[in-house]
């Protein structure tokens, strides 16, 4: 049985730098997705990148898509 925490929704108040509407890939931080992070902003600038803190789990990297922004360019 696993108790669910509040803090591990995204869209939660716990990460207020998480838009409404938004679509995010969430990794915990380590070297290889430090290297994701340099390919992902140099290829594709419309990508936010930012880091989280889960108070159990560390740090994390959040890569934010908002829907406002058209990626077909990229497809």
């Amino acid at each position: 049985m696993a108790e669910v925490h509040s803090e591990g929704n995204p869209h939660s108040a716990f990460y207020p730098e998480i838009a409404e509407g938004s679509f995010n890939l969430i990794l915990q931080s380590s070297p290889e997705v430090e290297d994701v992070e340099r390919e992902i902003t140099a290829q594709i600038p419309e990508i936010e990148v930012f880091p989280i803190h889960h108070k159990r789990n560390g740090k994390h990297i959040v890569f934010q898509y908002r829907k406002e922004t058209p990626l077909t360019k990229y497809l």
